[in-house]
């Protein structure tokens, strides 16, 4: 949990790093984490050591791991404070400096998966997180940002997203705009991890969300993975689901990186002067940030230009991907693999690449009842030797309900309805049966309504007329 501003700190000063420490750091660690859980214990690992781990480039990874370590076990007494709010006040200080060290320590480890799996550092985190009697599983807190950190640099993607799903925290007022901004950029990568795509637009879309006057890296990455993440989710079915779609509510300083982005997208593929052809449009209608009023405009950092022109490629990446040009979008990941491998999005954009020629095969099949093998190929854009045997792969991959015959000829079949929400159709249209019998009931019974049908039914003896009278029932309409 994050102190509050007025909290009471023992900390000594940044400078003051005990001599043990300094002669040798791991064995220092190591003669704490032998030790039995207590605040003293605690208290030494924060303060002027763990913000010597957390600024000091020159921290071994050796004393990285050896302090997960002695975090694992220190990080466990709480229950002897209850009662004395002072205590508890100074031990949520040396929590949340251990637990933040904590966080910095897992990326400074070598082989980190077996390191921070084998410290104990993750149960220990996801207990705090859980059963602390200073937050619920509903507030947002530094535990819950450094837990999942240490769970996504460990690959440890099911376990973190087990122990968070069902709960969506929010911030209290001791967060800040970065810890809401990292828990929920983080927490869309470990859904990423166990291929929950759903969850994952969710918590990069709410990044987008978030009030802010300036825009952060996080954003911007968020951003990054949203319209990747919306091309792997989209099937082309709907018109929706052609196109990006941003949060409405997205703050203007984004807005101005992307419509900046998109204008230099723009100009970095316009014909030559004089060529007499028109400036290409990006397809798939992308719903990108309109252009500002003309308004002189700050000459931009270079960072936010280094920013716009990595968004750009993004652009179009994505607007090739819903116009289907499957040979543009594989020249674009060409020329920017370095970019997205950098940013961490190469395995999403081969991601991009396989749904792309899922949605060419649902093109097919939606063209073409019967269809050659060496027609598909030619379609898909598909060439070589194996070209009949990538059709056939792709065919698997797509899930189109299909059939190879034996002379080369694919037969498309009509897709199969998915079934398995009849029971709740079942009881829906049960529950309107019974409503209207009961208003059948309440129609017959009704003293007016006798009436009236007395009034129009007197003087005449016709079936005729009394079939003009109107339904008796609501079951008769």
């Amino acid at each position: 949990m994050e102190p509050a501003a007025n909290a009471p700190s023992a900390a000594p000063s940044a400078g003051n790093i005990p001599a043990a420490f300094k002669q040798d750091p791991v064995a220092y660690l190591n003669a704490i984490a032998a030790k039995p859980a207590s605040p003293q214990s605690l208290e030494q690992l924060a303060g002027p050591v763990a913000k010597f781990l957390q600024n000091d480039s020159s921290s071994t990874p050796a004393a990285a791991a050896a302090y997960l370590q002695a975090a694992s076990v220190q990080l466990k007494d709480t229950a002897s404070l209850a009662g004395n709010a002072q205590l508890e006040a100074i031990a949520a200080v040396k929590q949340y400096e251990v637990v933040t060290a904590a966080g910095v320590c897992a990326t400074l480890c070598q082989d980190r998966r077996h390191v921070i799996s084998s410290s104990g550092i993750l149960p220990t985190l996801a207990n705090l997180m859980l059963n602390s009697e200073t937050q619920s599983a509903s507030q947002l807190s530094i535990i819950s940002v450094e837990f999942l950190q240490c769970a996504l640099i460990a690959e440890q993607y099911r376990y973190a997203a087990r122990l968070v799903a069902g709960t969506w925290p929010r911030p209290d007022a001791t967060a800040n705009v970065k810890m809401v901004l990292r828990y929920y950029y983080i927490r869309g990568m470990i859904h990423l991890g166990c291929n929950d795509y759903v969850m994952a637009h969710r918590c990069f879309w709410t990044c987008l969300s978030i009030p802010a006057d300036i825009a952060s890296k996080v954003a911007v990455e968020a951003w990054k993975k949203l319209v990747l993440t919306q091309c792997i989710m989209s099937d082309c079915r709907k018109l929706d689901s052609c196109r990006t779609v941003l949060p409405k509510s997205m703050p203007t300083c984004m807005g101005r990186i992307l419509t900046s982005s998109k204008e230099e997208s723009a100009f970095s593929t316009a014909p030559a002067k004089g060529s007499g052809t028109k400036r290409p449009q990006p397809s798939g209608g992308i719903m990108f940030p309109p252009p500002e009023s003309a308004a002189p405009k700050p000459r931009p950092s270079k960072k936010s230009q280094a920013e716009t022109e990595s968004c750009g490629c993004y652009m179009e990446i994505v607007a090739a991907f819903y116009g289907g040009d499957k040979a543009k979008f594989m020249k674009l990941i060409s020329d920017n693999t370095n970019t997205l491998k950098a940013d961490g999005n190469w395995g999403l954009t081969e991601q991009c690449l396989t749904q792309l020629h899922n949605n060419r095969v649902r093109h097919i099949s939606k063209m073409y009842s019967v269809v050659s093998m060496s027609k598909a190929a030619e379609i898909l854009e598909l060439r070589g030797d194996n070209a009949q045997q990538e059709v056939a792969t792709l065919l698997i991959q797509s899930g189109v309900p299909c059939e190879i015959q034996e002379d080369g000829m694919i037969e498309f079949h009509e897709p199969i309805e998915d079934h398995a929400s009849n029971l709740d159709d079942i009881a829906d249209w049960i529950a309107l049966l019974e409503r209207v019998q009961r208003l059948d009931v309440n129609i017959l019974t009704s003293a007016r309504y006798q009436s009236l049908m007395k009034q129009d039914s007197m003087g005449t003896s016709t079936d005729a007329k009394i079939a003009a009278a109107g339904p008796r029932s609501v079951g008769d309409l």
